[in-house]
């Protein structure tokens, strides 16, 4: 649906963010409940620089007019089960 390719992607395309956000829980969410150290490892590795990327470009949608509109827009489009 979002079509996002690459790290650019992953830290200029606003309409991720929801998708973003919803990776990192679920990734730290793995890093406290996995049973082998390596597992909690690279869940918390990869949640903690996807949440780093999202950052900045979560500031900035939230700084626009109808930022928290469309965050919870793309957010809710993002998780329709198909």
């Amino acid at each position: 649906m979002l079509q996002i390719r690459g790290l650019s992607g992953v830290v200029t395309n606003t309409n991720a963010i929801g998708a973003d956000w919803n990776f990192v829980a679920q990734q730290f969410n793995i890093s406290m409940t996995a049973p082998d150290p390596w597992s909690r490892f690279t869940a918390g590795t990869s949640g903690l620089f996807i949440g780093i990327f999202s950052a900045p470009k979560t500031i900035y949608e939230l700084g626009q007019p109808n930022g928290v509109f469309n965050i919870a827009l793309w957010n809710a489009a993002t998780n329709q089960v198909k």
